[in-house]
């Protein structure tokens, strides 16, 4: 572990550190702050949403607190590991399955 990049469901390729501490990090904001979870995954899956917890999620590291920006490795995680709509949405694995 360290520096090898791992492939996401998104096709994206982030590395394997940044992606088991950004899962922690989505699970430990989901269970904090459910309305921040939400914010961010509509933020990264629609561009033109409107981010109303910023603060909690600068706060959280999920964005960054110069450009009010999400990370593009946070991005991609999310994309990858969250399943479902509004409040019934759920963390699956990001990793992209072996042979797609």
């Amino acid at each position: 572990m360290g520096m090898e990049k791992v492939e996401l469901k998104n096709g994206s390729f982030e590395v394997d550190s940044l992606v088991i501490s950004s899962v922690a990090a989505l699970e430990i904001l989901q269970r904090v702050s459910l309305h921040a979870f939400c914010d961010l995954v509509d933020k990264c899956r629609d561009e033109n949403h409107r981010l109303i917890t910023a603060k909690v999620l600068m706060n959280a590291n999920m964005i960054d607190s110069d450009r009010g920006t999400i990370h593009g490795y946070i991005k991609n995680v999310v994309l990858s590991a969250v399943e479902g709509e509004g409040f019934t949405m759920k963390l699956v694995s990001p990793l992209a399955e072996k042979g797609e």
